[in-house]
């Protein structure tokens, strides 16, 4: 399924050009080529001028070529797990200057519609650092299936100005 215009629901649409070109989303994968694809084309769709990287764990199948091909970065990293995934990104990318991080899957089981949601809920509330979802609440959104449920870790970068 290839995702359109017809799949974004209208409260996401505001002044996305600005709101998400500071948004870093970071996209932990394995053997995902049957998900990737559809993973990074809602991410674009939902947050059009998002910065995405894919933290690979040593892939056996196409998911490096389906990132690349769609134009995302993909980084390898050399431990195992999700847990090394996101250190490893967030080595990466420590120097970017970027409001918010963003952590999901590539397997397409964190619906990426939820994120526009969760940067207006940070940026209501300055003193929250962090919006984290379930993926498992069935009542969400009118008991709809899991994958539509899901939702992510959304983080609010420190400050790369000084204050000491």
């Amino acid at each position: 399924m290839m995702l359109t215009e017809a799949h974004v629901v209208p409260w996401m649409k505001w002044d996305v050009e600005e709101c998400y070109s500071k948004t870093l989303v970071i996209v932990a994968a394995l053997n995902e080529e049957e998900g990737i694809c559809n993973t990074l084309a809602e991410i674009n769709l939902c947050l059009r001028s998002s910065l995405c990287l894919v933290v690979d764990g040593r892939s056996t199948d196409k998911t490096v070529k389906v990132a690349k091909t769609m134009g995302v970065e993909v980084i390898l990293h050399k431990g195992s797990g999700k847990g090394d995934a996101i250190a490893t990104a967030i080595a990466h990318v420590n120097n970017l200057d970027v409001d918010y991080v963003a952590f999901t899957d590539a397997d397409f089981t964190y619906p990426a519609e939820y994120l526009p949601e969760m940067i207006r809920i940070l940026d209501e509330k300055p003193d929250a650092g962090m919006v984290c979802g379930n993926r498992f609440n069935n009542r969400a959104r009118g008991a709809r299936a899991p994958r539509q449920n899901a939702q992510h870790n959304l983080h609010r970068q420190p400050s790369h100005s000084s204050n000491a």
